[in-house]
């Protein structure tokens, strides 16, 4: 248990460097920075099988919107 807490520290501590609080069209904590350390940290997004919307403001029209398509899509969705 003692090296998952290990790496799940790093592994957040890796994450959350890249993540830089701004306006839209920010230069720091982009998509493109975040899938670097998901690479760096061996994360393969392929797998993942979650989305995760965060912010201030249009989160629900958001996770309407990317429900939506992806369900039109085919993809089985489910929106919390």
């Amino acid at each position: 248990k003692a090296e998952f807490k290990k790496d799940f520290e790093s592994a957040c501590a890796t994450i959350s460097a890249s993540i830089v609080t701004g306006r839209a069209g920010q230069k720091f904590g982009t998509i493109k920075d975040i899938a670097d350390a998901c690479r760096t940290l061996d994360i393969d997004l392929g797998r993942m099988q979650a989305i995760h919307i965060a912010g201030t403001k249009g989160k629900g029209s958001t996770a309407a919107f990317t429900e939506k398509l992806l369900r039109e899509s085919g993809v089985r969705t489910g929106l919390f």
